[in-house]
């Protein structure tokens, strides 16, 4: 009967708003990225990072995202750029080298394009998952 009631719980918590703010983790095998920090600023979607098993350093200025990875502090940074039009915070996928037709199923995804923020309505599992795939990318140059 208690498991009853926390799967009643469960059902009115947005998960993917609790990761968007609390943190998450994005791994490959051994590696691992602990996203500590996601920010929708006007310009970027920035994410802050601990990582683990990760032993070099990495400096990514792709078209489409910068990463940037101290292997001493343990300590990586994503910054993408974002699109503001008319209130909207939008991704440009077709910037980013990427395969992200996993995403094509989303609400907010239209042509090549993911919206990201409505005024001040975050779209939090369009944000996850963009954060998990691009992140699963770099993971793949360690």
């Amino acid at each position: 009967m208690g498991l009853a009631a926390i799967l009643q719980i469960i059902d009115k918590l947005d998960l993917h708003r609790i990761l968007f703010y609390e943190g998450f983790t994005v791994a490959q095998g051994e590696k691992k990225v602990y996203v500590q920090e996601c920010v929708i600023n006007h310009k970027s979607l920035s994410i802050k990072s601990i990582t683990r098993n990760l032993p070099i350093d990495y400096y990514s200025f792709e078209i489409g995202y910068q990463a940037i990875h101290r292997a001493d502090s343990r300590l990586m940074t994503v910054d993408i750029p974002l699109q503001e039009e008319r209130g909207y915070r939008i991704l440009d996928l077709e910037a980013i080298p990427i395969d992200f037709s996993s995403l094509e199923d989303l609400p907010s995804f239209h042509q090549g394009y993911l919206i990201l923020k409505e005024g001040n309505e975050i779209h939090y599992v369009e944000a996850i998952r963009v954060i998990k795939l691009i992140i699963q990318e770099i993971l793949k140059v360690f």
